[in-house]
């Protein structure tokens, strides 16, 4: 997830960085290997291989920078022209109405979890006009609850556009604070009509950059 032990984007230092994290912060691999071994493996492995694909441009350059070399070719997963074509300009045209920020998916720390709790507490803090809502869950939906966010919880791949119809948003919202690879979040976010909001960095600060 490329993120530290207190939820940070680790900014993806070199060999001798990710060692120190790993001593610090321990790891999800479930196998003893150090970081430079781990390294020299996939470069052997990636090296190997017939065709390396990656879903954005951002990917590969980062996949490149720890393994200079390589070939790879951006394959996008989803057609963003033709997503794009559903998004409307201008959602948000009552003055008097709250802004209705909608975030779609299961969102973890990585993911932005954080993110979302500190703008909820925030907005509670200051009574700002903007009202929250979740289509999806997260590890602790209460704590985002009681901050005023309407969270509806896990759902199937065919309710998520009602779900997000139901919340009658204006704009969306991704929150992730790592880069992903793609973001299929972005993808149903643009399904339903919505403009969105990123942090500009992976997949979807490419994506949403790219859509002008």
């Amino acid at each position: 997830s490329l993120c530290d032990g207190d939820g940070r984007y680790c900014g993806e230092p070199d060999i001798a960085g990710c060692e120190q994290c790993v001593t610090r912060w321990g790891g999800y691999l479930g196998e003893d290997i150090s970081v430079s071994d781990l390294v020299a493996r996939s470069g052997r492995e990636l090296s190997g291989a017939r065709w390396l694909m990656a879903p954005c441009e951002d990917t590969v350059r980062r996949i490149r920078r720890h393994f200079p070399g390589l070939k790879i070719e951006a394959v996008a997963l989803e057609d963003d022209s033709a997503l794009r074509k559903f998004i409307r300009t201008g959602r948000h045209s009552v003055s008097a109405q709250p802004l209705r920020v909608c975030v779609v998916g299961g969102i973890s720390q990585w993911k932005g979890y954080d993110a979302l709790l500190a703008l909820a507490a925030e907005i509670q803090t200051h009574r700002l006009p903007i009202e929250l809502s979740l289509v999806g869950h997260t590890h602790d939906d209460d704590a985002l609850m009681a901050l005023g966010v309407r969270v509806t919880g896990e759902y199937r791949e065919d309710e998520v556009q009602a779900l997000i119809r139901q919340q009658q948003p204006d704009v969306g919202l991704i929150p992730s604070i790592a880069p992903e690879t793609w973001c299929y979040a972005l993808g149903q976010i643009w399904r339903s009509g919505l403009e969105a909001v990123c942090f500009d960095l992976g997949a979807q600060g490419e994506r949403v950059s790219r859509s002008g």
